[in-house]
């Protein structure tokens, strides 16, 4: 290893691009004792060599109302925060991270329930309510 990190990395999500840079991290940058890797879903048939090299793997769902609590379990200043999930507001998080001194990664920019959000611009469109229940008449909002 040319450069090693000697704080911790908490890893959110365990998508197709957490599987691709937690061995990359694990082989070129950090210790498997320093890594946490968080999904609401066990997958962690997925990070059997993380594991095996150290990493910890949780099953947990960070949400807009434990934010703070979550992060702060995990992480402190000079650690690093790599946000690969979605549905977590990019804003709220950048802005944790900030205040508290801990580095940053994001691969998009999220909101907190973002199918909610789309929702919510579908009801009363053109004078029409969207019925969630019928995923078919979305086709009569184009008309």
């Amino acid at each position: 290893m040319a450069k090693t990190f000697h704080n911790r990395i908490l890893v959110l999500g365990t998508g197709s691009v957490s599987q691709c840079v937690v061995p990359l991290l694990l082989e070129h940058l950090v210790d498997g004792k320093q890594m946490t890797i968080v999904d609401q879903r066990d997958t962690r048939h997925r990070f059997k060599d993380p594991i095996s090299k150290g990493a910890t793997y949780l099953i947990d769902q960070l949400t807009r109302e434990n934010m703070d609590q979550f992060l702060s379990k995990y992480l402190s200043a000079g650690d690093f925060l790599l946000d690969l999930a979605w549905n977590i507001d990019a804003n709220d998080i950048i802005g944790w991270a900030h205040d508290h001194g801990v580095i940053y990664l994001n691969t998009s920019l999220e909101l907190w329930d973002p199918l909610m959000s789309r929702n919510d611009l579908f009801k009363g469109w053109n004078g029409r309510i969207y019925d969630e229940s019928d995923p078919w008449q979305f086709s009569n909002f184009l008309a």
